[in-house]
């Protein structure tokens, strides 16, 4: 599978780091942009569930089971 990080060059070498929204409060959102991972503006949630199934380093079903976890969790409503 091609690596489709957005910080890394054709030689796989990382790019510069992204600047990230420091209205953004989640560490690991943050985090995903500022390595590259997803675009630092809107980013389609299928996409961003399907990096992070990708990073529980899980396979088959589990890593399934974490993305519907995560596509759950990103549908509820902010208190």
């Amino acid at each position: 599978m091609q690596d489709e990080r957005i910080g890394s060059t054709a030689a796989g070498v990382p790019g510069p780091q992204i600047a990230v929204s420091p209205n953004n409060p989640c560490p690991f959102l943050r985090a995903l942009v500022a390595g590259g991972f997803v675009g630092g503006h809107i980013v389609p949630l299928p996409k961003l569930t399907s990096t992070i199934e990708a990073a529980t380093g899980e396979k088959g079903l589990k890593e399934r089971l974490a993305g519907l976890a995560i596509y759950l969790v990103a549908l509820m409503p902010m208190a």
